[in-house]
């Protein structure tokens, strides 16, 4: 994998907070912001990484030299202002594959870019464009998405939930610009706005953590919801892929919603909006402590309600979009949801039936039923992993309880826990391995 970080912004709204350091290189949470993309994209076993700098730029050089880690770094040096679009114009004529990724080196996104660049191969494209899904794009401006192609774009005056432009590309190295954009332009403006109609990017989604450090606020939220992506150096390698001997062949955690991570609402009752959503004691930290050991964390929560017109699909991604902001705040992230919006026997998603779990697969290719366990309160919880080979914890908050199902949950699972938290705790205590019996 090659690619080029737009690295040469000065941070003009970031002012105050950068002193005699280009933009890319605001600390967060003690290292450079380019440091966790640096470090991301070793993990995605990039091998060659082309900086394009200007302002400063040997602020940048000095401290990341020729390398980081096993990647080799080059730079591309802009001694005239060229903006984004002729700064990728620029380093892509150092680029020596066929497709590259370009990244923004203000933006964090959690995406797996090795598949991104497998998805840009599948798609024949010659422009694929990261796409994520926010609360409110009115700071961004929306993106106009059918099927897997880019159609246009919003102005920024509309708020409300939408897809917004994640910052992350991949071009191929022969692209053909138009003449007519000269030597210095914006790669957003001054082209792909103006471009969209026919080029039609391919639109890869991330429904994962997003954050842009352009705004003094954004970067104070970097300080503790980035923390988990930072490196303790180089050489060590990076925190996200850091992981603990005794975990074992595990990489994946799904995680049922309701009585998990949330108080579940009594039987017929269904959490309808972020109002009725009462996060349970414990649960950032442990959803935090997975994530810093590099486990990939999954929600897969059936959704009935949905069918039966007590609330709506938007709904529920406006819950899982708070939740997020919410776990962000103490340094956690959920990888990904799923959700089943069908009633019984209308559907292949609804656990304990595989379709949540092939969904991820589809997103998530590394995924395995062999390294992955299952964490839920349900017997279609335990049915679900146990089906699918995976192992499987039982959450009983009151483990004398007599619910339809418990027994046959009961003799389904791996281990029984009283919360996430203590299931977490017994995962990295010393000497049990992966939920190793006592």
């Amino acid at each position: 994998m090659e690619a080029i970080i737009l690295a040469g912004g000065h941070g003009t709204r970031l002012a105050g907070r950068l002193v005699g350091v280009p933009k890319a290189m605001a600390p967060v949470a003690g290292k450079p912001f380019l440091e966790i993309l640096l470090c991301q994209l070793e993990r995605c076993r990039c091998t060659r990484a082309l900086l394009a700098v200007g302002y400063l730029h040997r602020v940048i050089k000095d401290y990341f030299g020729g390398s980081f880690g096993g990647m080799k770094l080059e730079y591309a040096v802009e001694e005239t202002l060229l903006g984004t679009g002729g700064a990728i114009h620029s380093a892509l004529a150092l680029a020596r594959e066929n497709a590259v990724l370009v990244l923004n080196g203000d933006t964090f996104l959690d995406a797996d870019y090795a598949e991104m660049l497998r998805f840009h191969s599948e798609e024949r494209a010659t422009l694929t464009m990261a796409i994520t899904h926010q609360a409110d794009v009115a700071r961004y401006g929306g993106v106009l998405v059918s099927g897997r192609r880019i159609l246009g774009f919003e102005e920024k005056c509309r708020s409300g939930p939408g897809w917004i432009n994640a910052g992350a590309y991949v071009l191929q190295r022969d692209f053909s610009w138009p003449s007519a954009l000269g030597e210095r332009f914006s790669f957003e403006k001054d082209f792909l706005m103006r471009e969209i109609g026919h080029l039609a990017p391919a639109a890869y989604e991330v429904k994962r953590f997003f954050l842009d450090i352009g705004i003094p606020e954004d970067l104070d939220r970097a300080q503790t919801e980035l923390s988990g992506f930072v490196s303790a150096s180089p050489d060590d390698g990076c925190a996200a892929s850091r992981r603990d001997s005794h975990l074992g062949k595990l990489r994946t955690i799904f995680l049922d919603r309701d009585g998990v991570v949330n108080k579940k609402m009594p039987e017929g009752q269904y959490v309808r909006s972020w109002g009725e959503f009462h996060l349970l004691p414990g649960v950032p930290e442990a959803i935090a402590r997975l994530n810093q050991s590099g486990l990939r964390v999954v929600v897969v929560s059936n959704q009935r309600g949905i069918a039966r017109n007590l609330y709506t699909a938007s709904d529920v991604e406006t819950i899982h979009s708070e939740l997020q902001n919410l776990l962000a705040s103490h340094g956690a992230r959920v990888d990904a949801f799923y959700i089943c919006p069908h009633d019984d026997g209308e559907c292949n998603c609804r656990k304990p039936l595989p379709g949540m779990f092939e969904q991820a697969v589809a997103e998530f290719r590394d995924i395995s039923p062999t390294t992955s366990a299952m964490i839920g309160d349900s017997l279609s919880d335990m049915e679900f992993g146990a089906r699918l080979g995976m192992k499987t914890i039982l959450i009983e908050r009151s483990p004398g309880r007599q619910d339809p199902g418990i027994e046959e949950a009961r003799a389904l699972a791996d281990q029984r826990y009283c919360s996430l938290t203590d299931a977490v705790n017994a995962l990295f205590k010393p000497g049990r391995g992966s939920w190793s019996n006592p």
